[in-house]
């Protein structure tokens, strides 16, 4: 086998690379432990970690369930799953109740998850808002 030479310095690059990558991924981690949680160290670093949803101007029942729910907690400010519910269907009475409270859940679960919206923890519910 061919000896290689391998110097102090090619050593401490790939110290150091390796170093940046294990932080990057620690700083992942602790973010999703942070989502988790539902907590933020500082509001600074929460509304750093948020990302805008878009808020339309008016109801549209054509529109996703995303900006039904952006449009409803920016006439509510602070809603909980079932106040959004509700208001969506004194927009929309034609809708089906039951799938409603099921898309509600599931696209409030993911907007929280990314970060699109805020929520607290309020006894077994959360309270969702947009800022």
């Amino acid at each position: 086998m061919k000896e290689q030479n391998i110097t102090d310095q090619q050593i401490l690059i790939h110290l150091n690379s390796k170093k940046k990558y294990l932080l990057s991924e620690l700083n992942k981690i602790e973010l999703a432990i942070q989502a988790f949680k539902g907590n933020f160290n500082s509001k600074k670093e929460m509304e750093s970690n948020l990302k805008k949803i878009e808020i339309p101007k008016k109801y549209n029942k054509n529109d996703k369930t995303d900006l039904k729910i952006a449009f409803v907690l920016s006439k509510l400010n602070r809603a909980d799953k079932n106040e959004i519910v509700k208001e969506i269907l004194n927009l929309e009475p034609d809708q089906d109740e039951k799938k409603l409270i099921n898309n509600v859940s599931v696209r409030l679960s993911f907007l929280l998850k990314n970060n699109k919206i805020i929520a607290e923890k309020a006894g077994r519910n959360y309270i969702y808002f947009l800022e």
